[in-house]
């Protein structure tokens, strides 16, 4: 079990063997969990890598200061001064190239911010331009507010997933929007400073409102670094809606907290307007606890949990290129995901959840083409990391011997 020593330890290493420590997350209703456990093979037998939090600890900076103002009996209504925008703004002034804290507006969450934008810049019918493979809430909620998603597949080449310029180029010119992901979900891709000098050119000549999830954008890795395509021009960034958040990065999906950057003063004050008229921008006071502990107190932390991810991306490569041929995948530049295929292998998430009982990300989610897909979440405990892998594989050479 898990045991958090709150007095008499000034300090924490945040080194392997702390985030090594499985951690029982039975009776916190963790939706990683707990989802599977209605299905009837969510047990101790099973590995849920699949959805996008981890299972790994956040930082005892954060856990101490929620439960020194849990230790407050009174949790009134509470103000959400400045500071909260001068954190984000200092946080993320240097990827965007200058955030001040007017910039920013406060959200409980990504996906509202981009539905909001929506809302906001785009009318009903409009068409909406995503790349696929992409994160299926994009898809669900461009078409739940009575706008037309716009396909464009990402090519696959030799090393990496790459951007289909002359398929956007053709496609963008039906569209009022563009949806980007970067740090992209589900590839891993980190995109050039380059790519997104094209992809805003893109969208200068077809005048597009530029709506960016950057949530993933602290976790990258190697030579690759991420930048906001709210560097790549001018128009992008008079143009955008740029939504960050410390919740994929400090592991705190639970805390809704976010913030969309949004430097046009006209946009600002009606996305401002709207926030305020549907309550995304009322950020609970445990949440305003969680950020501050985050952005300040929590660099150490982050700086040993960013390791200890770019050796499980080394574990999961390794394994990659050990089974090659049953099983492919580009090494990912940056989030916590494998993007992994299986050729020949049809809706083969539901056969690793049944047959291997290691639950992953269906494909299908992210494209219809992506069946012989799935998506692995390797943010967790090396030997949990491990012994899936081998389960992986075991149920991989069984099948093939099969064929």
């Amino acid at each position: 079990m898990f045991r958090l020593v709150l007095r008499g330890e000034l300090s924490m290493r945040y080194d392997k063997a702390y985030f090594d420590r499985e951690i029982d997350r039975s009776g916190t209703e963790a939706t990683k969990w707990s989802r599977y456990d209605n299905l009837g093979f969510g047990d101790s037998c099973s590995f849920p890598l699949w959805l996008a939090d981890m299972d790994l600890p956040t930082s005892v900076e954060i856990s101490r200061a929620l439960i020194k103002r849990a230790e407050h009996p009174i949790y009134g209504y509470t103000d959400r001064g400045p500071e909260y925008q001068r954190l984000f703004a200092e946080r993320f002034d240097s990827s965007h190239q200058g955030v001040k804290p007017s910039d920013v507006v406060l959200s409980t969450g990504v996906m509202y911010s981009i539905a909001g934008a929506l809302e906001i810049f785009t009318n009903p019918g409009d068409c909406v331009l995503i790349m696929r493979p992409c994160y299926r809430p994009f898809v669900t909620t461009v078409e739940s507010l009575g706008r037309k998603p716009v396909f464009v597949d990402m090519i696959q080449g030799k090393d990496a997933y790459e951007i289909d310029f002359d398929g956007m180029d053709h496609a963008a010119a039906q569209c009022r929007a563009f949806i980007l992901c970067n740090p992209h979900n589900p590839t891993g891709r980190v995109f050039t400073h380059g790519e997104l000098e094209s992809l805003a050119a893109l969208c200068e000549r077809h005048q597009l409102i530029v709506i960016s999830d950057e949530i993933h954008s602290d976790f990258v890795y190697g030579d690759s670094k991420f930048s906001s395509i709210a560097t790549a021009s001018q128009y992008v960034r008079d143009h955008g809606v740029f939504c960050v958040a410390p919740t994929k990065a400090f592991n705190l999906a639970g805390i809704k907290i976010s913030a969309a950057l949004i430097f046009n003063q006209d946009m600002n004050r009606r996305f401002v307007g709207r926030a305020k008229t549907v309550g995304i921008n009322s950020i609970n006071l445990f949440a305003m606890e969680a950020l501050k502990a985050a952005y300040v107190q929590s660099g150490s932390w982050q700086e040993g949990l960013l390791q200890y991810l770019g050796d499980n991306r080394d574990i999961v490569t390794r394994f990659v290129e050990a089974n090659r041929g049953s099983i492919q995948a580009y090494r990912p530049e940056g989030t916590y995901f494998y993007w992994l295929n299986f050729p020949e292998v049809e809706n083969v998430a539901t056969h690793l959840a049944h047959e291997a009982r290691v639950v992953l990300n269906d494909g299908a989610d992210f494209s219809p083409y992506c069946s012989e897909w799935a998506r692995l979440n390797f943010a967790c405990p090396q030997r949990v990391l491990t012994s899936a892998l081998e389960r992986i594989a075991s149920w991989r050479r069984g099948r093939c011997r099969r064929l």
